[in-house]
């Protein structure tokens, strides 16, 4: 069995690569692998300087000092980082480098190469920094938290670390989660000999997970942040002409907006712990994704998925290799209000026909994105890794 030390970065607020981490880890241990985690998290960042926060994004001697310490006393097989920003930096693939440690990367999102890591901007998707080296219109739109001077330091740390070849020189495998992102970081320069696909996964086993439950099916369900790239302003907005119940979960920025925009029959919840979400996705006739930027591989809808609850999704970035149009769910297209209100009012109409393509895609799950399946993937990804450090090590 491998030994791993595996590397996170955590956001202020708790995200999907969040979780991703921890189920992946947890997954490893399940199998009989050692696994060390080295974390830092962001909450530290409100007592440190912004500046000096900006400047380590590139290089963290410190972390490279430890980094080094840990993965020599350890000896792991494989170091995987899921996300070393800012806290960490880019200096963990040379401390494993270094020690001989053969180094994974999972690429949660578009950081490498864009700035604010979404590839969007103006409520649009925007790929004017793509295949630059530096940066700069990222730094014009201050599109990194709002801040010229924050864009500049993350343009500053892909600017660096492109033109150092880190990517190609001090990785072993790169994970991609859908075939539209490998593609992307590959037109971004990624190498692509490098970049494998292995999506995320939901470890559901209970049978309360799946669609054979005693719960009758009414109802959308939104679940995910309430920020711009989300689309849920258009969703809100769109809904107004549907005179169905809608179940808002989740926090974010335009929060408050919504509440007072929405109509009577829009309801909204807090963040809720996870059985709670599983429950109302128990209930719910269908679950809306109504995304406006490249999504990389939600776990919404894989979650959807396990709880055989079919989705009405926007057919943009990878979604459209998860959600299979007429079958799986339905897909419109993006911020195409009246494609959405037909595709939801017909799923209202056609409620038996919703709870079939339920069932297939509880199917779905099962057959791509178990937790079994996601293991037997990651291994082989970490046999080839450990194939490329030993052929370099002997080059």
């Amino acid at each position: 069995m491998k030994t791993v030390l595996a590397v996170h970065n955590y956001y202020q607020h708790r995200g999907g690569e969040d979780a991703v981490f921890e189920r992946e880890t947890e997954l490893l241990e399940r199998h009989g692998h050692k696994v060390v985690r080295h974390i830092v998290h962001n909450d530290v960042i409100g007592d440190r300087k912004s500046f000096l926060v900006a400047l380590q994004a590139t290089w963290n001697r410190q972390a490279y000092a430890d980094l080094r310490k840990v993965i020599r006393s350890l000896h792991p097989d494989v170091v995987h980082i899921h996300n070393f920003f800012p806290l960490i930096s880019p200096a963990v693939y040379f401390a494993a480098h270094a020690e001989g440690a053969s180094v994974i990367q999972t690429l949660h999102n578009y950081r490498l190469l864009c700035p604010n890591g979404l590839l969007f901007r103006s409520e649009q998707v925007c790929e004017s920094c793509l295949t630059r080296l530096v940066k700069w219109p990222s730094v014009h739109y201050a599109c990194y938290r709002g801040s010229a001077f924050a864009s500049g330091a993350v343009a500053l740390m892909d600017a660096v670390h492109l033109g150092l070849r880190t990517w190609h020189r001090r990785t072993d495998a790169l994970i991609a989660l859908s075939e539209f992102s490998k593609r992307k970081f590959i037109e971004g320069g990624l190498p692509e000999h490098l970049l494998f696909v292995k999506p995320n996964f939901v470890d559901l086993a209970d049978p309360e997970c799946g669609v054979a439950t005693p719960y009758k099916r009414e109802g959308a369900l939104y679940v995910g942040r309430l920020s711009g790239e989300k689309g849920v302003r258009f969703l809100v907005k769109a809904w107004d002409n549907v005179r169905a119940p809608l179940r808002v979960i989740g926090t974010g920025p335009l929060a408050s907006e919504l509440r007072a925009r929405a109509v009577a029959h829009v309801s909204f919840l807090q963040q809720v712990p996870a059985e709670d979400v599983y429950k109302e996705m128990r209930t719910a006739l269908f679950l809306v994704f109504p995304s406006l930027c490249y999504e990389n591989m939600s776990l919404v809808l894989v979650e959807a998925f396990a709880m055989g609850l079919p989705v009405i999704a926007s057919n943009i970035g990878g979604i459209s290799e998860i959600v299979e149009n007429g079958r799986s769910g339905i897909l419109f297209a993006p911020g195409n209000r009246r494609d959405f209100q037909d595709a939801v009012n017909w799923a209202f109409a056609h409620p038996d026909e919703m709870i079939h393509m339920g069932y297939e895609a509880r199917r779905v799950y099962e057959t791509r994105f178990s937790a079994e399946l996601n293991y037997r993937q990651l291994v082989t990804i970490y046999d080839t890794a450990l194939r490329n450090r030993a052929q370099s090590n002997f080059m």
